[in-house]
């Protein structure tokens, strides 16, 4: 296929994968499990210093700020995912069983970064990400 059709071919397919992106994105946040962080790197990287085993504050600061708090907020939010505070089970070709609460483990995470991101700033969770590059499509979380 000559250079330009691949090109216009795979730009194609990016602006697809931004729509279903997007429209992960938005399902999300129809199901109110998206808030704005403003949090900084530094921040960020303090709240994930726990080790394995210790338990992480549920959510970050953001997350149960006032309309008059967010308000004073002067750069641009990120967006975070909430995750579940249950215990998740998978069962692992290779390991075996495995269970985890993500809330208490990994804590709430970026699926859209601020202005300084790629082209679109978008990080879907992988249950969302898109089916047609092989992964799975899992519906909204229970």
């Amino acid at each position: 296929m000559p250079g330009w059709e691949q090109e216009k071919k795979l730009g194609e397919s990016a602006i697809i994968r931004k729509l279903f992106y997007e429209a992960a994105f938005e399902r999300l946040s129809a199901l109110g499990l998206v808030y704005p962080c403003w949090c900084s790197r530094a921040e960020r990287l303090a709240a994930s210093a726990p080790h394995p085993g210790e338990e992480r504050p549920m959510g970050c600061k953001c997350r149960h700020y006032s309309e008059a708090e967010k308000a004073k907020m002067r750069r641009s939010p990120a967006a975070k995912v909430i995750v579940p505070d249950a215990v998740l089970s998978v069962e692992d070709g290779h390991y075996g069983p495995y269970s985890e609460n993500l809330a208490r483990e990994g804590g709430d995470f970026i699926i859209r970064s601020g202005p300084c991101a790629g082209p679109d700033g978008s990080q879907v969770p992988p249950a969302s990400r898109d089916p047609s590059r092989g992964r799975a499509s899992a519906g909204p979380p229970p």
